[in-house]
């Protein structure tokens, strides 16, 4: 019997811009069926939970694609360097001194109809403007994340889950007499 083993290594996603983080966001949600396709060519990449992507990467340093943002060509190059077939970037990964780093620009604040957890809307402090003129903010709490309307009312209970959370703000009333959308 013979075994297939890949090896992958775990990197930062301090390594990767912020444009280029909403660009696997948007990959892996055309992957999973949740947008149509994006025409974006980039590797096979895959949801590491709502904390970052793992990453095909060729098996020859000539398929790594210039058209490819120079930041994740970067740090595939560094993971070929190292022999790995995919490279795990993490927001837990570690920092690697020799790879450029960029600060982390989370968004701050978004709308009801473009709310996504995949595109790092699920972050302490982020604002969601609701159709119906109310605005919730994603609190961080020890059981996870929590909606809180502006008058500081909790809107649920806390949740792990950057899906539930999600659920909850398409759910919340969509016009002033509380109607759904």
């Amino acid at each position: 019997m013979t075994y297939e083993i890949q090896r992958m290594i775990v990197v930062s996603t301090a390594h990767l811009s912020q444009e280029t983080r909403d660009l696997l966001d948007s990959k892996v949600a055309e992957r999973m069926g949740v947008t149509p396709d994006t025409g974006i060519d980039l590797p096979v990449t895959d949801p590491i939970g709502t904390y970052g992507w793992r990453v095909h990467v060729a098996e020859r340093v000539e398929d790594i694609s210039d058209n490819w943002p120079t930041d994740l060509e970067e740090v595939l190059h560094f993971a070929h360097s190292c022999c790995c077939q995919w490279v795990a970037i993490d927001q837990d990964g570690p920092v690697m001194g020799h790879l450029t780093t960029y600060p982390d620009e989370e968004p701050t604040a978004t709308t009801q109809d473009a709310f996504h957890s995949l595109q790092g809307h699920v972050a302490n402090g982020v604002q969601i403007a609701m159709n119906n003129g109310d605005t919730l903010t994603i609190k961080a709490v020890m059981q996870g994340w929590q909606l809180v309307d502006q008058n500081g009312r909790l809107v649920d209970v806390p949740t792990d889950s950057a899906h539930v959370l999600e659920c909850l703000v398409y759910a919340y009333p969509n016009d002033m007499e509380g109607n759904p959308r």
